[in-house]
């Protein structure tokens, strides 16, 4: 799996010809990409990782990186980007080798949606989300910038 996480004032998301749409205060947003042969363990993995991860500031002592999402009672706003899987490597069109196919990238993205909701504190309230394979808008005030790739097969775990 692989995710983009950035830490933002706010955040929201809408479906394009829709009026759906989610929105969170101080806290993170997740682009989240499925890849081919990734597992429940990764889910796991990914959710441990981010739930505990100190990317935003201690605001009685001004400290960088030392409170997690969980810490500072934050919000998370989740959204499917296969997108970030594209390779483009060769010729002038991203290619799509890497991502997983839509059934089981929608059973897994499901699976770190409801598993992230069960780590976090109130997660029912706290974990917001896009719609898969929807089209849509993104907003974000990222505060920083503070961005962070985490990828189960890399190095940036």
């Amino acid at each position: 799996m692989l995710c983009v996480l950035q830490r933002v004032k706010s955040g929201s998301v809408s479906v394009i010809h829709s009026s759906e749409k989610q929105q969170i205060s101080e806290g993170l947003v997740i682009f989240i990409g499925v890849q081919k042969g990734d597992t429940e363990g990764d889910i796991l993995a990914l959710v441990e990782k981010i739930v505990k991860l100190r990317v935003f500031q201690d605001k009685t002592t001004n400290k960088e990186f030392d409170k997690s999402i969980e810490d500072i009672n934050g919000e998370v706003l989740v959204v499917p980007e296969f997108t970030l899987l594209g390779d483009c490597s060769k010729g002038r069109r991203p290619e799509f080798i890497l991502a997983e196919n839509y059934h089981q990238a929608k059973v897994l993205y499901d699976k770190f949606v409801h598993l992230l909701r069960q780590k976090l504190h109130g997660g029912d309230m706290r974990v917001k989300e896009g719609v898969f394979g929807a089209e849509m808008l993104v907003e974000i005030h990222n505060v920083g910038p503070v961005t962070f790739i985490l990828n189960t097969r890399g190095s940036n775990k």
